[in-house]
């Protein structure tokens, strides 16, 4: 269906397209054959069926974490800095929290920062052969919502195959979506 906010349509409703065929025009010839300009824009919402193709690997490295975490403390004054160093130096993902003082209801012209290292090592990931297709299916999902966002889904087949140390997803989906949408 062709939503056409302006311009002019090129193809009617049910009609049958391909990429990169022009689905609404910037001019349109009036009766006496002079050009009508005018931007185009809208929305093209067509029928798709595409394949989405996805692997999982069943073992691989990543980091993950240990559960340890250390924290620094600096508080803040005017005029005033004082930094409380971590206990331990950690390697990992850090998180930044800014802590205002208060007093009762009163804010004071102080905060705290914290800095947070929850550490992570390389480790060893190992998935079942359910989870690694699962995972794989996960990702040819998230493919076609990465470029079709207003994606409603009508039917989907899924063939699934397992091969050294691999799970594959294969999934052809059909669906409807804005195709006239920028990528």
């Amino acid at each position: 269906a062709g939503e056409i906010e302006s311009g002019f349509a090129v193809v009617a409703v049910g009609e049958q397209v391909t990429a990169g065929q022009p689905l609404a025009a910037a001019e349109k010839l009036d009766r006496k054959g002079n050009a009508v300009p005018q931007g185009a824009w809208g929305r093209i919402v067509a029928r798709v069926q595409k394949q989405y193709t996805a692997a999982q690997a069943l073992e691989y490295e990543a980091l993950v974490y240990t559960g340890r975490s250390s924290a620094a403390e600096t508080l803040y004054l005017p005029g005033y800095a004082h930094t409380r160093p971590a206990e331990m130096l950690l390697a990992g993902e850090e998180q930044t929290e800014w802590l205002p003082l208060r007093l009762g209801r009163l804010a004071l012209p102080a905060c705290i920062c914290r800095v947070t290292t929850w550490e992570q090592l390389p480790d060893t990931v190992q998935y079942s052969e359910a989870a690694a297709a699962a995972l794989a299916l996960r990702a040819c999902r998230a493919a076609l919502l990465a470029e079709f966002p207003d994606a409603v889904i009508e039917a989907e087949q899924r063939e699934i195959s397992a091969q050294e140390g691999t799970e594959t997803a294969a999934v052809t989906y059909i669906f409807t979506a804005n195709i006239a949408a920028p990528p």
